[in-house]
C-alpha cells in the first residue's frame, strides 16, 4: 500500500514496524518517501474528523467502494464484515472510551473504525480516544512489540478491556455502596441515583454486546492476517467481553432492584406521614366542628338571625350528599 500519499494533516500518527516488532514513528510533516520492508507493517492512526483524510479515503483505489460507503454513514450500530477485493480487506468497529483531559475515567463511548489491509492497519478516530494513545505510547517505550497487524489489534482489545473492566469495578463499588445505604433504611444522597448507574450499564452493553458478536463472526471467518496466536489471543477477550457484558447485566438488574426497594422505601414513609396526618386530622376534627358551629354569629347578620338551625340542616344535607356521591363513585 503507498503510504506517501498520507494527508499529513490528517494523520495523528504512526508506526512502521519490521518483522521483529521494533517500531519507528513517522514524521507528520515533511517525512521521505516510506517504503514498507517485505515482512513489514504499517500502523496509521487518522482523524476521521478532517476533510483530507475523507477525500484520501475516496480517492484511494485500494480501498474497497463498500468499506468506504459505510464509512460515510451515520453508524447506529456495530458491525463486522469481510470486504475482499484484490488483496482482501477488513473493516472492523471498535468501540473505546473517548479521551477526557480533565478527568481520568470518561464515561462516553466512541466508535473506532480499523480497516486492515495488506500489511497496514488504519485506525480512523473522530474523537479523540484512549486505546490507541495508551498503545502508541507502550511501543514508544518499547514494553509491546507487535508482530504483526493482528497483534496490533490485539493490545487494542487488551488495552480497551483494561478500561472496560475499570468501568465495571467503579459501578459495582458504587452499587454495594447504595445497597448499604439502602439496607440501613437510609435515603440515598441526593447526587447518587439508580437511575444514572442504569442508564451507564445499558449504554455500554449498548456498544459492546454487538461488538462482542462482530468479534464471533470475524473469529469465524478467520482473516489472512491473524496468525494461530492472535487467534487464540482474540478468542479469549472475546469471551472475557461476554464475561464483562453479563456482569453489566446483573448490575443493571442489581440497580432494577434497588430502585424498587428504594420506591418501596419512599412509600412506606408517606404512608406513615399520611397516616400521622390523618390521625391528627381525626383528633381534631370534633373540636374544629364545634369551634365552628359555636362560631357563627347568625345574630349580627341581617335577615338571618333565625336562621341558625337552617344553615346547620344544609350543612348535613351537604354532608350526607358528599357521602352518597363518593360511595357511588366507589372512592369510599
Amino acid at each position: 500500500m503507498d503510504l506517501n500519499s498520507l494527508p499529513s494533516s490528517g494523520l495523528i500518527f504512526g508506526w512502521l514496524f519490521d518483522s521483529n516488532g521494533k517500531g519507528s514513528e513517522l514524521a507528520i510533516q515533511g517525512h521521505d518517501p516510506l517504503e514498507l520492508s517485505p515482512d513489514g507493517y504499517a500502523w496509521l492512526h487518522l482523524n476521521y474528523a478532517n476533510t483530507q483524510v475523507q477525500t484520501w479515503l475516496k480517492s484511494n483505489d485500494q480501498f474497497p467502494e463498500d468499506i468506504v460507503e459505510i464509512l460515510q454513514e451515520d453508524v447506529g450500530r456495530v458491525r463486522q464484515k469481510m470486504f475482499c477485493r484484490a488483496d482482501g480487506a477488513h473493516l472492523i468497529f471498535f468501540n473505546d472510551f473517548q479521551k477526557e483531559f480533565s478527568q481520568r475515567n470518561s464515561e462516553e463511548i466512541v466508535t473506532l473504525w480499523i480497516i486492515c489491509i495488506d500489511n497496514v492497519l488504519i485506525s480512523l478516530r473522530p474523537h479523540p480516544v484512549e486505546a490507541p494513545d495508551v498503545l502508541k505510547h507502550s511501543v514508544a517505550l518499547g514494553k509491546i512489540k507487535p508482530q504483526n497487524i493482528g497483534d496490533l489489534y490485539h493490545h487494542l482489545l487488551e488495552i480497551r478491556e483494561d478500561a472496560l473492566h475499570e468501568q465495571v469495578n467503579l459501578l459495582m463499588d458504587k452499587m454495594d455502596q447504595l445497597e448499604e445505604i439502602i439496607i440501613r433504611g437510609d435515603t440515598l444522597p441526593e447526587h447518587e441515583t439508580l437511575g444514572r448507574i442504569r442508564i451507564q450499564c445499558n449504554r455500554m452493553r449498548r456498544y459492546f454486546f454487538p461488538e462482542g458478536i462482530a468479534i464471533s463472526h470475524m473469529i469465524r471467518n478467520r482473516p489472512p492476517w491473524m496468525t494461530d496466536d492472535n487467534f487464540q489471543e482474540i478468542s479469549e477477550h472475546s469471551e472475557k467481553l461476554s464475561v464483562l457484558i453479563q456482569d453489566l447485566d446483573h448490575l443493571y438488574e442489581r440497580a432494577k432492584v434497588l430502585q424498587d426497594e428504594q420506591s418501596a422505601h419512599v412509600a412506606q414513609f408517606n404512608a406513615n406521614n399520611l397516616q400521622v396526618l390523618s390521625t391528627m386530622t381525626v383528633i381534631f376534627l370534633p373540636m374544629t366542628l364545634i369551634t365552628g358551629i359555636m362560631g357563627m354569629n347568625m345574630g349580627d347578620l341581617l335577615g338571618l338571625e333565625s336562621s341558625f338551625y337552617e344553615v346547620i340542616f344544609l350543612m348535613i344535607l351537604a354532608g350526607i350528599f358528599m357521602f352518597s356521591y363518593l360511595k357511588i363513585k366507589r372512592i369510599m
